[in-house]
């Protein structure tokens, strides 16, 4: 028997930070993200009579093993995401097991800023969920991510990669001290396939750790500095923002997430940098009416919403090899396992 599954990336709409702790335990912190079909997927391959566990990173081309019943810890081994998810699951729901295989590759390069850690934490979950057979609900896997990935292995970073992974869709979801509402944004076909139409997805040709800046933005919103207000300036734009997607107004929308960066990039200095400005430069000269970056910044993907009539131009303007345009759809189906 073997167990597969996948959850989808996301790209980040609106709110983004304000789903980070502090201030979204101190206020309400609220995003719009929206789940693409770009996936973290995962293998499990069971090793009956065995005694070794093995785990391997396609993306990093790294192996780790342990043996079982020995101890292990997931500091220092070079995948941690993966040794850290099956030793916090083991001391829960592990008791009498097969060793076994896992496999993961993501279909974008790290640091992305499309959430792919977290989608990858959640896919393990579920494979794990599904060969165990726990019955672990939605909430329970979002939420057991989240405590694995920024509790109990110490990535800094929000909430909403967990939840946007596990449920997918395009959502509204809100965040307080021990709260999390996933609204589903029900936006007609049509107004669907205009995003679709009218947004682009480039890789910037670096990746980041996210963890630098969002380390900043912690620290300017702890200490009151004017990124605090930034911060509830980006939560009063998400009402607007879900407004325009719900009345299909491009434009409108357009115009808000312009906003939206404008201010993201007062939150720490190395939300952004001189490449990603001067890439923006480029593709506004060429026609793009808004550019941000999905994610915390300084790196990854950007998204961007141009005229249909404008794409030529704008995916023809700047090449690098390590940069590249993406193709993707939205996706209203969340993390996803199943047996072979």
């Amino acid at each position: 028997m073997i167990i597969r599954s996948k959850a989808p990336l996301r790209i980040g709409i609106a709110g983004g930070g304000s789903d980070v702790s502090p201030y979204s335990d101190l206020h309400a912190g609220a995003v719009i993200n929206a789940t693409i079909n770009l996936y973290a997927h995962c293998t499990l391959v069971p090793r009956p009579n065995e005694n070794e566990i093995g785990f391997f990173s396609q993306d990093t081309n790294k192996f780790v093993s342990v043996l079982k019943g020995h101890e292990y810890s997931w500091e220092g081994c070079s995948l941690p995401l993966h040794v850290g998810v099956f030793k916090y699951m083991s001391e829960i729901y592990f008791d009498k097991h097969d060793p076994f295989n896992l496999y993961t590759w993501v279909d974008v390069p790290w640091g992305s800023g499309l959430g792919a850690s977290s989608a990858l934490i959640v896919a393990m979950i579920t494979a794990y969920d599904e060969w165990l057979e726990i019955g672990l609900g939605k909430y329970e896997i979002a939420e057991l991510a989240y405590r694995i990935e920024r509790e109990y292995l110490g990535m800094k970073g929000g909430k909403q990669d967990q939840y946007a992974a596990t449920f997918g869709g395009i959502n509204h979801m809100v965040f307080s001290k021990g709260t999390v509402v996933v609204d589903p944004l029900r936006l007609k076909r049509e107004i669907i396939n205009e995003l679709e139409e009218t947004m682009l997805l480039f890789y910037t040709g670096k990746g980041r750790d996210s963890s630098d800046v969002i380390e900043q933005q912690i620290a300017n919103i702890e200490n009151e500095t004017p990124a605090l207000q930034n911060t509830h300036e980006l939560v009063y734009l998400v009402s607007p923002i879900q407004k325009a997607l719900y009345r299909g107004n491009i434009n409108e929308l357009a115009y808000l997430i312009d906003r939206s960066w404008e201010i993201k990039k007062k939150l720490a200095h190395n939300v952004s940098n001189e490449h990603i400005d001067r890439l923006m430069y480029v593709f506004k000269n060429r026609g793009a009416k808004a550019i941000k970056i999905s994610g915390a910044g300084n790196g990854g993907f950007m998204f961007m919403i141009i005229d249909p009539l404008d794409k030529r131009k704008i995916t023809s303007c700047y090449t690098n090899e390590k940069d590249d345009w993406y193709d993707f759809s939205f996706t209203d189906r969340g993390v996803e396992s199943w047996k072979l």
